[in-house]
């Protein structure tokens, strides 16, 4: 999410343009604007999830062919991640644990896979102190979703770029795992039956932090986060912030074979405080949302 560092920028662009129409304005030759203070708190945008590829109910097996195949479909159970129709995991310590080993499994493949990823932020300011600014911020902050790109390894490497990993290619950045995620991170967690395999849905416990540089370790943990410093938006400073990340989710399939065949992740991300340029004073809540698609084609 490294794109949402641009939003600073244009909450300069803006502190700049009050500084300029109140020093038209100013008698006494001092520029102030007022800062209103902002609390309002509201929900962050709808995740946007990957259309619904669940596979038609198939014909229901006989009872006598059902208890014939058990022992065979118990057996197949322990030798692959993903756990047969009729044995999925109910639990969600158990969920997470599917998920955790899929994930890592598909990150760590040496065979011959093709991803294709899109992804990219979109943002939007909620609120701002002074109401002509949104009309000139909201058209520059960063919406750069979706961006797009496929690559395939083999051996984890890139064919075309022996430089690039698919370690790399996936996140969290530079992580050789896809997913560290601990059962204290986890506010829910769904998994159902998915043509051979299945689809875990798991949601984020929500995160907040009063540092501009604040990290959320469980999303940390599974994937990429706001990187934004004291440094990277200067000449401004920040009071008063609050980064609140109201809590990712995360759609897998996993074949029958225990690898993620697709994965969507949606990370809302609210920021808000007051940007304070000399005598210029910004009160603002931006939302803004990292969002990644990936599509795992095994040969």
């Amino acid at each position: 999410m490294k794109s949402v560092k641009k939003i600073i920028s244009v909450l300069l662009a803006s502190a700049m343009l009050l500084s300029l129409a109140g020093c038209k304005n100013d008698i006494d030759g001092e520029t102030t604007v007022a800062a209103t203070t902002v609390s309002q708190t509201t929900t962050a945008p709808g995740a946007t999830t990957l259309p619904d590829t669940t596979a038609p109910s198939g014909t229901t097996t006989a009872n006598t062919t059902a208890q014939t195949t058990a022992s065979t479909a118990t057996t197949a159970a322990q030798t692959t991640t993903a756990a047969p129709a009729g044995n999925l995991p109910t639990e969600k310590a158990a969920i997470l644990a599917a998920y955790n080993k899929a994930a890592n499994d598909t990150k760590s493949y040496t065979g011959d896979i093709t991803v294709k990823k899109v992804d990219g932020t979109t943002s939007s300011i909620r609120t701002i102190s002074f109401a002509p600014a949104k009309a000139v911020a909201d058209p520059i902050l960063p919406n750069d979703y979706p961006r797009e790109k496929t690559a395939s390894f083999l051996n984890g490497t890139d064919k075309a770029n022996s430089a690039d990993t698919l370690a790399k290619f996936l996140p969290p950045d530079k992580q050789t795992y896809l997913s560290n995620l601990t059962i204290e991170g986890v506010k829910e967690a769904t998994c159902e039956k998915e043509g051979n395999g299945m689809k875990i849905v798991i949601k984020i416990v929500e995160e907040k932090g009063n540092e501009l540089n604040y990290k959320a370790p469980h999303h940390g943990a599974c994937m990429d986060t706001v990187n934004i410093t004291a440094e990277s938006i200067q000449p401004f400073t920040l009071n008063n912030a609050n980064v609140t990340y109201p809590g990712g989710t995360l759609t897998a399939s996993i074949n029958d074979k225990g690898y993620l065949t697709k994965l969507d992740i949606q990370e809302p991300v609210e920021i808000s405080g007051t940007f304070t340029w000399t005598l210029v004073k910004l009160d603002a809540v931006i939302d803004a949302r990292w969002q990644q698609q990936f599509e795992f084609t095994y040969a």
